[in-house]
């Protein structure tokens, strides 16, 4: 049986080419698939249930596996606080606190804190008031490393105070024959004390061999007992020491996240390439584009052109080196992506056949060094390539499913008869799919709007149908309702359509808006009007008409 999952449930997700990665449940497609987040890089996917799994239940078969992979850790550490925030992460079975896998501090506590009995007394060891916190698991580890060397001193003590007293109990002084008299175990305080100097000063003739025995005992057990008591010293050294390495892990989280980010932001060759073909696609119609606004991008400050040197490592060049960007118009933009496009060209050909070392490059911020192998950076390109016909697909599929369901209300509100419950089901499932419509649906398909807006009055065809009072009154009351669902769903898309409105209703400026459309596709098919997924004369029509045409990329 298929597994359930809940929003905002904690799990592991998983996707071709990359190992089980936190993620959290946003939705619910309703198609036993989920909409799901990833920690650490905020992507989103939609993954079957099947590659859904809690995260608790399955953290040891996962986390210390992939832990090295890049971004990893980042997202266990995301998903955990996340998992501590919330009390757990979904799962009816999860234990929130995970003993196998308790931090690093509390096991170093445990490890002092515990009281301990030597052989010869019952001294307790106090637990230690250590106060440093740590902020990373580099820091951790060096201070578990220090504990647990003074942990191995204490044992060496204690095996040595062990040793010493077998000795001691075991050596007797014969009087005379079948007679033995026991030596004292311990020499009291005061002997100690004045008899000392003369073993550390070499002169141990003074005492007789159990003596000596003894006083070795008490050394023993002096030292033992340092060891065990908590040392202000020993705390501050460790502190001292999380201080000194604070900057540094800082620095190097610091880097280690801006290269996640770049690798989030990796763009492809096609990219450019499709960026030079626009731009001069833009040149032949000045006019227009130099009237529209900058359209919407997908841009950020970490986009990153990634290049293999000759040395095998893959760098990259962050093809913004100002930022945020500003355009006045769409023309405007069009031509600084192409000037951007052609330029990281030359230069991804001078840095390859050797002419211009990455050191002296001035007109891009360089990442010396990804971490990325050729199967990674291949996987990301080809996902990056093909993610917009993805979502055209999906788009497309949404588009479809709309279509069906106006087909379906009209089959089922026909005049000879009507089935009020097969169109009260297609009014629910409109609306399940109604946050994924957009205006553009709507003007390929106006019909569609249309329908929605005559059921708001729909009463039947109750003259020529004969009903009984009992019919006519069951009838009547389905009838209001689809009228009401109607008319929820016609108030909610006229603010996805967004129309402006003067003069005339609505209805009639959405007409005038769809006599637009069609004039600026007068040029196109009627295959290329099924396709289109964005509005005529735009950036991503174009781009969408050039995908395709275009293979998916691999990275030489």
């Amino acid at each position: 049986m298929t597994k359930v999952y809940n929003i905002g449930d904690k799990v592991f997700a998983k996707i071709k080419g990359y190992p089980p990665w936190p993620a959290k449940i946003e939705s619910d497609t309703g198609k036993k698939k989920y909409n799901v987040t990833f920690y650490g890089t905020q992507e989103v996917g939609v993954i079957k249930a099947e590659d859904i799994s809690y995260y608790l239940e399955n953290k040891n078969n996962f986390v210390h596996k992939y832990l090295k992979r890049v971004g990893y850790n980042s997202a266990v550490k995301e998903i955990e606080q996340a998992i501590e925030e919330d009390g757990g992460d979904g799962s009816e079975n999860a234990v929130l606190v995970d003993n196998s896998n308790t931090s690093v501090n509390t096991s170093i506590t445990d490890k002092r804190g515990v009281k301990r009995k030597s052989t010869a007394g019952n001294d307790e060891v106090k637990k230690p008031n250590t106060k440093t916190r740590r902020k990373s698991t580099a820091v951790d580890v060096k201070v578990e490393s220090f504990a647990e060397s003074e942990e191995s001193n204490l044992k060496k003590a204690k095996k040595k105070l062990l040793k010493v007293e077998t000795e001691a109990e075991s050596e007797t002084v014969t009087e005379s024959p079948g007679k033995k008299v026991r030596r004292k175990s311990i020499l009291s305080e005061k002997e100690t004390t004045e008899n000392t100097p003369s073993l550390i000063e070499g002169s141990g003739h003074n005492l007789s061999e159990t003596d000596r025995k003894s006083t070795e005992i008490k050394e023993v057990k002096i030292k033992l007992s340092e060891l065990e008591q908590p040392s202000e010293t020993t705390d501050a050294t460790v502190e001292d020491r999380t201080k000194e390495n604070d900057q540094d892990l800082n620095d190097s989280a610091d880097k280690e996240n801006e290269i996640l980010a770049v690798k989030s932001d990796i763009v492809t060759e096609q990219m450019l390439r499709n960026n030079l073909l626009y731009a001069e696609h833009v040149k032949k119609k000045e006019n227009m584009y130099r009237e529209k606004p900058v359209e919407n991008r997908q841009d950020s400050k970490n986009q990153t052109f990634p290049v293999k040197l000759s040395s095998g490592a893959i760098c990259g060049f962050l093809i913004h080196k100002d930022w945020p960007l500003c355009h006045s118009n769409e023309y405007e933009r069009a031509l600084y992506d192409a000037k951007v496009a052609t330029l990281l060209f030359q230069l991804k050909d001078q840095v390859t056949s050797g002419d211009k070392k990455i050191e002296d490059v001035d007109s891009f911020k360089v990442v010396p060094d990804l971490r990325i192998t050729d199967d990674e950076l291949t996987e990301i390109i080809y996902t990056k390539d093909i993610e917009s016909k993805k979502k055209r697909l999906a788009r497309l599929k949404t588009e479809a499913d709309l279509v069906t369901l106006d087909s379906k209300i009209k089959m089922s509100l026909g005049l000879d008869k009507a089935l009020l419950d097969d169109a009260l089901s297609c009014l629910e499932e409109f609306k399940d799919i109604e946050r994924s419509l957009d205006a553009l649906m709507f003007k390929k398909h106006p019909h569609v709007l249309e329908t929605i807006r005559r059921l708001r009055k729909y009463v039947g065809n109750v003259r020529e149908w004969k009903m009984d009072d009992k019919e006519l009154t069951t009838f009547s009351k389905k009838a209001e309702k689809i009228r009401y669902e109607a008319d929820k769903i016609y108030n909610s898309l006229m603010s996805i359509i967004d129309v402006r409105i003067e003069k005339n209703t609505f209805w009639d400026s959405f007409l005038e808006v769809v006599s637009e459309f069609r004039a600026q596709c007068k040029e196109f098919s009627d295959l290329d009007i099924l396709v289109l997924c964005a509005e005529p004369n735009s950036r991503q029509a174009f781009l969408d008409q050039l995908d395709e045409i275009t293979e998916p990329e691999v990275q030489n």
